[in-house]
């Protein structure tokens, strides 16, 4: 059985093509999953700004009421 090297070229080139597209797949997946996780991240960051917001503003009120006993 005779083999040629353009057959060996071709399936070289039929895996690499499969390769290249599997590792873009990957790629694209893994950028998807970062951009939820940045978007998580956003989001966590506004509610622990909000949560900081309320318990200056209970510090606050806390501080003006024991201030205003004496």
């Amino acid at each position: 059985m005779h083999v040629m090297v353009n057959d060996i070229v071709a399936v070289f080139e039929t895996n690499r093509q499969e390769t290249l597209e599997a590792t873009l797949a990957t790629c694209r997946s893994l950028i998807k999953d970062i951009q939820q996780m940045e978007s998580e991240q956003d989001t966590m960051k506004y509610q622990i700004e909000m949560y900081t917001h309320k318990v200056r503003q209970a510090h606050d009120e806390v501080f003006k009421k024991n201030t205003a006993k004496k």
